[in-house]
């Protein structure tokens, strides 16, 4: 399935190629009637949309789908801090990362092994 990404300020919204999505649209009732492993392998390969009382309620896909979604989605919100960021900055100077390490006396191999931290 083709997956189509459309940036609305503030928001990012997955829209679905319509022709590819009837292929990955499975009634509720098929995990329900032994056709549990056959959605699950289909899941594997593609996101599969989940149809309940007619209407699309549910995403199933394979973890290492899930994953990568997971990350598009923590690396386009460290891009919008990144943005805001600069934007807030006003113009300020800034210090290039070189020039602050040797100002603090710090060297690459001392912040090699250092965790990077999570973002709030």
């Amino acid at each position: 399935m083709v997956l189509n990404m459309v940036q609305i300020p503030d928001k990012e919204i997955v829209m679905f190629n319509s022709l590819d999505v009837l292929d990955d649209l499975v009634p509720v009732s098929e995990l329900s009637n032994g056709r549990t492993t056959a959605v699950l392998n289909k899941a594997d390969r593609a996101p599969v949309i989940i149809i309940k009382r007619n209407k699309p309620s549910y995403v199933l896909m394979g973890i290492n789908d899930y994953q990568d979604l997971l990350d598009r989605l923590e690396d386009t919100e460290d891009a919008r801090l990144a943005e805001k960021r600069i934007e807030d900055n006003n113009g300020r100077a800034t210090i290039p990362n070189a020039d602050l390490m040797a100002e603090l006396g710090l060297t690459e191999e001392d912040i090699a092994d250092t965790p990077t931290p999570e973002m709030a």
